[in-house]
């Protein structure tokens, strides 16, 4: 990237500074100081609040001692929530990747014998089933935002508060290639791809080409504060600053676990693996998210016509609500991460 260029993209030094003091111009670092530094407010405690829980627990636990699904066991708020509201017949078996939400699930296991605990994606939970002999389930629930505990463990790099964390942002670190990984080897044309469509950045190639220019000048992207400092360059308003951000976490956080992809094929196994009357309830934080649940919804809740035959077929599943579900102003208060959350239930027809 030429030297006129990068001097387009805001009153940024014309290198890369280690220094967190020149991070940010004077605007940019106002936006980041309103998130991340607010006085008024007391440190936060590490517990993680199940982002609505009772609405969980209204639609999907229809009979107390049914088998039922967390697709996304993570700090293990719904789950304890359903085991809660299930009586001594009822079983739920839970699913994660992340090798720390196992080691608390394992915990749980052993209080709770109606618990399962299993490693897996949450796209392998038809397989899972099967090959344990057990039938439909009466209902599963989909929480697809992070854990508080992933957002504050420093080691992870899943947060932009912590500056000093290795950016790895692996659900499962013992498989795949971490945030360094893809951002210091990525081709032009996958950096591009990720920023743009898992991002929805509007010029992708301004924060491609000073990924660019950091790895010919420091050699390895290896920190948080290295991707923050290539994203202060890259924001063209600083108005915009932290939603730049959050776009930019968001959309190598989606390509790091191949979110999306997991979501879709774990969406075309409901009707194989949901029983009738079952419910299921998706818990979405951002319009990608949201978009795989609307093609889904589509294909399973609205009936296709076949015009020789004037049938329907399709209609395997109906929502039970007119859109979708938000928290309560009160939760909102009380749980920021519950901000953005939206619930989706249907039942299987």
């Amino acid at each position: 990237m030429g030297k006129r260029n990068i001097q387009k993209m805001g009153r940024r030094p014309k290198q890369f500074s280690r220094s967190r003091n020149n991070q940010f111009d004077r605007k940019f670092r106002q936006s980041w100081n309103r998130l991340v530094i607010r006085p008024h407010m007391t440190p936060p405690v590490l517990q993680h609040i199940p982002v609505m829980g009772e609405e969980v627990v209204k639609y999907v636990v229809r009979k107390k001692g049914g088998i039922y699904v967390d697709a996304t066991f993570g700090g293990g708020g719904h789950s304890k929530i359903i085991l809660d509201n299930l009586d001594e017949n009822g079983r739920l078996i839970a699913f994660d990747i992340d090798d720390e939400s196992i080691e608390r699930g394992r915990k749980l296991e052993k209080e709770d014998s109606r618990f399962t605990i299993v490693k897996s994606n949450f796209a392998n939970i038809q397989n899972y089933l099967e090959k344990n002999g057990i039938g439909k389930v009466d209902g599963i629930v989909f929480d697809l935002g992070l854990s508080t505990f992933q957002l504050m463990d420093e080691s992870r790099g899943f947060s932009f508060r912590n500056a000093n964390s290795f950016l790895d942002m692996r659900m499962d670190s013992t498989i795949g290639e971490s945030g360094v990984d893809i951002l210091n080897y990525g081709s032009r044309e996958r950096l591009t791809k990720i920023f743009k469509h898992y991002g929805q950045i509007s010029n992708p190639s301004r924060i491609v080409n000073n990924i660019s220019l950091f790895r010919k000048k420091h050699g390895t992207i290896t920190t948080v504060d290295d991707y923050l400092q290539i994203i202060s360059v890259s924001c063209g308003n600083p108005a915009e600053s932290i939603k730049y951000i959050k776009k930019c976490f968001q959309a190598l956080r989606i390509e790091v676990n191949g979110e999306l992809v997991s979501l879709s094929s774990a969406l075309d196994t409901l009707a194989n693996i949901v029983a009738k009357n079952g419910v299921v309830s998706i818990i979405t934080f951002h319009s990608l998210e949201e978009e795989k649940v609307k093609m889904w919804k589509k294909k399973n809740c609205n009936p296709i016509i076949i015009q020789d035959y004037g049938s329907n077929v399709g209609n395997q599943f109906a929502q039970l609500t007119h859109g979708c579900i938000f928290p309560s102003d009160l939760e909102k208060s009380e749980n920021w991460s519950s901000r953005s959350a939206k619930m989706w239930a249907f039942v299987k027809n």
